[in-house]
């Protein structure tokens, strides 16, 4: 799949309601699991996917709670996705 392809496959996804459903739901109960998780990992790995869980459920909620405009907007414009890909 060459760089063109692929943006233009996100940008599709970017729009979809029920992609972005899914891109919210699924990541959401993962970024909950890395959260809740941390007090079982030792300290420095702790951080790392606690951080990690945080920036996926802020990403998640993005995708449930804001219009597919916008996340399309700031996920291939804001975030340079088309210039990094």
């Amino acid at each position: 799949m060459d760089a063109y392809a692929a943006v233009d496959t996100v940008t599709e996804l970017l729009q979809n309601p029920s992609m972005m459903l899914a891109l919210g739901v699924i990541p959401l109960a993962a970024g909950l699991v890395m959260v809740l998780a941390r007090q079982y990992l030792v300290a420095v790995l702790a951080l790392i996917v606690t951080l990690v869980g945080w920036v996926t459920l802020i990403k998640s909620l993005s995708f449930l709670f804001l219009p597919p405009e916008i996340d399309a907007r700031l996920f291939l414009g804001q975030l340079h996705y088309r210039k990094l890909f």
